[in-house]
């Protein structure tokens, strides 16, 4: 019996002798006629000529040239070759080569102290540290910068300034509230009507209205500068309208009046009522406390009542005339039915100037057959002259005790 090494040699030293006799048998071959050497990827080996004897070859080299051929064939034919004859494999029967040790690739360098612990057996190993987190921060595009105001002419910067306004996120309302307000720096600019579209049609109509005053003011705020000026004035000097209002032509009462222009001259109002034991003038009375009357007697009171926005109209002696109509109706308060009225009262007041306050007294007497209870005075005020109306109502209380008459009830 051989010894492993010594079998292992002796192995090789075969395969040698073997591979040496294959060269110098093919370079025999090459001497006598060259062959073009086969190939697995182009195409089969071409066979000899027929009309020409064969080199001679030995059984091994002969062996190995036919598997080649026959490799190309399969390969050809798309066919799995013919098995493997094992007994011409010169590395057949022998030993297996003894297992290599793989090869360890170097340690990366130690960073710090703690790893060069660790590769010492010094400390607990190192946990493999975390990735970098990359925070991606979205692709912003810088945004255009906006001109230079002062290079704009005024049409270009309004132009400018309604093209933010209707690329805003504002509220509807106040869009068109402010276009209407561009108005005063150009008024020949008509209101963008695209801004009005999404209003109800109440806030539309208010828009326009206030569109109309603002082209009013700057009509008149224009007028004003060439009265103070002295185009619209004979001879050089002021117009007579703006020495009189004594604002230069251009004061509350010119808004006053162009808001009358635009929205129309506001409503009749009742700015106060109260039923008083006493009226000596406007904002001059004695009230009576609780509204408190008993039952089964007739009872007297005075109704005062302030009234604001009335209309006045010019008559024919160059007076100011206020004409109102002033309603009175008394309720129950549980059922609200009417129980009394009072006829409609005409009051007619003319005076050289314009009134700023305007009051009306009226006395009034209920009835004895009202029974103890709660009641309301419903106040309704008529202006003639600005065909508006206005009404109020003032709590009543008929009681069964004359104690409680001229004592606080709760509303």
């Amino acid at each position: 019996m051989v010894p492993g090494p010594v079998s292992w040699v002796v192995s090789w030293g075969l395969m040698l002798l073997l591979g040496l006799a294959a060269t110098l048998a093919l370079m025999g071959c090459e001497a006598a006629e060259p062959v073009a050497a086969p190939s697995l990827a182009t195409g089969a080996v071409e066979p000899t000529p027929k009309n020409e004897p064969p080199a001679t070859i030995d059984a091994a080299t002969q062996a190995y040239l036919d598997r080649l051929a026959s490799l190309n064939e399969a390969q050809q034919r798309d066919t799995p070759p013919d098995a493997v004859d094992t007994t011409l494999d010169p590395f057949a029967g022998a030993e297996p080569l003894p297992p290599t040790r793989p090869v360890a690739s170097p340690a990366p360098a130690p960073t710090n102290a703690q790893e060069i612990a660790w590769l010492n057996g010094e400390a607990a190993p190192i946990a493999p540290a975390a990735s970098p987190t990359v925070d991606v921060l979205p692709l912003v595009m810088p945004a255009p910068e906006p001109p230079d105001a002062s290079t704009l002419s005024r049409d270009e910067l309004l132009a400018a300034l309604l093209d933010q306004l209707k690329a805003s996120d504002d509220p509807a309302l106040e869009r068109a509230v402010t276009a209407a307000a561009l108005s005063l720096a150009d008024p020949d600019r008509e209101l963008d009507r695209r801004l009005l579209e999404p209003l109800k049609p109440m806030q539309r109509e208010a828009v326009e209205r206030l569109h109309d005053l603002f082209l009013a003011i700057h009509d008149r705020a224009a007028d004003a500068d060439r009265d103070r000026s002295g185009e619209s004035a004979a001879g050089g000097g002021l117009a007579t309208g703006a020495v009189a209002t004594g604002g230069g032509g251009f004061d509350r009462k010119t808004i006053d009046a162009a808001l009358a222009e635009a929205f129309g001259s506001m409503p009749v109002t009742i700015v106060h009522a109260d039923l008083c034991r006493s009226v000596s003038g406007y904002g001059v009375y004695e009230p009576m406390t609780g509204h408190n009357f008993l039952a089964g007697q007739t009872n007297r009171a005075i109704v005062y009542v302030e009234v604001e926005d009335f209309a006045t109209e010019s008559v024919d002696n160059g007076r100011h005339e206020v004409r109102l109509t002033q309603e009175l109706i008394l309720y129950k308060e549980d059922d609200g039915l009417a129980v009394w009225r009072h006829e409609p009262t005409q009051i007619v007041d003319q005076s050289r100037n314009h009134r700023r306050d305007f009051y009306v007294v009226q006395m009034i007497t209920l009835p004895a057959r009202l029974s103890a209870g709660r009641y309301r005075l419903k106040v309704r005020i008529t202006d003639a002259h600005g065909d508006s109306v206005d009404e109020t109502t003032l709590r009543v209380n008929v009681v069964a005790d004359a104690a409680l008459v001229g004592q606080s009830s709760t509303p």
